[in-house]
């Protein structure tokens, strides 16, 4: 796996952040906290694989009803975001039942 291009005083905050992930990319730290629980995912591609999609069911905080769904597009061979939703839901059946690339 690439290593990430980060300099020194980077890699020393992140070591001694408590919460790494959410202190290095802070639009996606929300994630956690909205979808606690996971039941179950749906991926999808393009057919020349430059776009993926993955919509993830779950339970947020009091067992609400919530669907995280992120499109990821291939540039330069990495895969980057381009758009993240988090959907809560008004109940159980409404839950996605494939991945949502229309984001």
């Amino acid at each position: 796996m690439a290593e990430l291009d980060l300099s020194a005083k980077e890699k020393r905050e992140i070591q001694s952040h408590p919460i790494k992930f959410g202190h290095q990319f802070p639009f996606l730290s929300s994630i956690p906290s909205s979808l606690i629980t996971e039941l179950s995912y749906f991926e999808a591609y393009s057919e020349d694989g430059g776009v993926r999609c993955l919509s993830v069911n779950g339970f947020g905080e009091v067992y609400q009803p919530v669907t995280v769904s992120l499109l990821f597009l291939m540039k330069e061979q990495v895969w980057k975001v381009k758009h993240v939703k988090i959907d809560h839901l008004p109940d159980y059946d409404r839950f996605y039942k494939q991945a949502d690339c229309s984001i």
